[in-house]
């Protein structure tokens, strides 16, 4: 028999109570309840493991190599900081991918006196970029963190990174091929990348806002700083101009169906999918990882006709598909 010293060192996590309400007979077994004996707290829920569909947004307005890629990836990192690491925000998810991105560019541009390795790393990093970027929202989504200072930041963010990542494969590119113009080749292809994303987030915008009801009551909301106030005006200066120079037509439909805006619009916002960052970004990423391992630089070539022929080609298509379906939705009968 253990002396009373050892047993009282001993940790129990689990009692058994026996009911002294209930009679007690020969051959019955008693009543137990498994308990804390030191808390004798109630046993604590568990959260619900986080799960990928959770963390989507509508999948109508996902880009396929977003959904299929980038955010797989970003989902096997977000799923190790449930219920650890609550100090880091999506915002700082946000300015990872910023800084990934800058390095990104930073490494290509440098690939042209260190070699070919330098371009490999910033393909790479500017693929980290992309994946990080996915997670931020991720994040606010399964935590409930979701704000207009994020979303702006957000925007903010991938224009510099990608900026920066532009800049040095350009740089790496025109290095290696000896080409006419080859600034204004890779300027046109920068244009055409923002003429592109622009179109689609403010698609997605008016899809989102067509085809899904609002969650109740909303909180007020504090008067927006002045960086929230700055990047705001930037946005809709910018993105909002391109939206009515290409005449893209967002106007609400009279009768507010909103079953019949999903139904009318979706085919047109999924050709659309396929303008946004995420792609333009894949684009980039894998033509200069394929240029850095087989040294045959006529695959920027390649990835820039790719951005500002075939997307421009695409862009038009989906403006199209867009404004006629957006047409077909205003003449839609209420209720039909």
């Amino acid at each position: 028999m253990l002396p009373w010293k050892w047993a009282s060192g001993l940790r129990c996590t689990v009692g058994l109570h026996l009911a002294l309400n209930v009679p007690f007979r020969l051959g019955a077994p008693p009543n137990i309840i498994m308990t804390d004996v030191y808390s004798h707290a109630s046993p604590v829920r568990r959260q619900a493991p986080w799960t990928f569909a959770s963390a989507l947004k509508d999948a109508t307005v996902e880009e396929w190599v977003n959904l299929h890629v980038h955010r797989r990836l970003a989902f096997a990192l977000v799923r190790q900081m449930q219920g650890r690491f609550e100090a880091v925000s999506p915002n700082h998810l946000t300015l990872l991918s910023g800084a990934l991105g800058v390095c990104a560019g930073i490494c290509s541009y440098r690939s042209v006196e260190a070699g070919w390795p330098w371009l490999a790393l910033g393909a790479l990093l500017l693929m980290a970029s992309v994946v990080v970027d996915c997670a931020d929202g991720m994040l606010a989504r399964l935590r409930g963190q979701s704000s207009e200072l994020g979303r702006l930041l957000d925007g903010l963010v991938d224009q510099v990174s990608g900026i920066s990542a532009w800049y040095g494969i350009s740089h790496a590119m025109c290095a290696g091929i000896d080409l006419p113009g080859e600034w204004l080749y890779c300027t046109f292809a920068l244009l055409s990348v923002v003429l592109h994303v622009a179109l689609y987030d403010q698609i997605k915008g008016s899809f989102t806002a067509l085809t899904t009801a609002p969650h109740g009551a909303q909180p007020a909301k504090a008067a927006p700083g002045r960086f929230e106030r700055w990047t705001a005006a930037l946005h809709r200066n910018v993105y909002g101009g391109i939206m009515r120079a290409f005449g893209v037509d967002h106007a609400p439909p009279k009768n507010g169906d909103r079953a019949a805006a999903r139904r009318l619009l979706s085919p047109a916002m999924r050709k659309v999918t396929y303008l946004g960052l995420g792609t333009q970004i894949f684009v980039l990423y894998t033509v200069a990882l394929l240029g850095a391992l087989t040294h045959v630089w006529v695959t920027f070539v390649l990835g820039q006709l790719l951005l500002s022929v075939l997307f421009n080609a695409w862009t038009v298509v989906s403006l199209v598909s867009w404004n006629r379906a957006a047409a077909r939705l205003r003449a839609e009968p209420a209720g039909a």
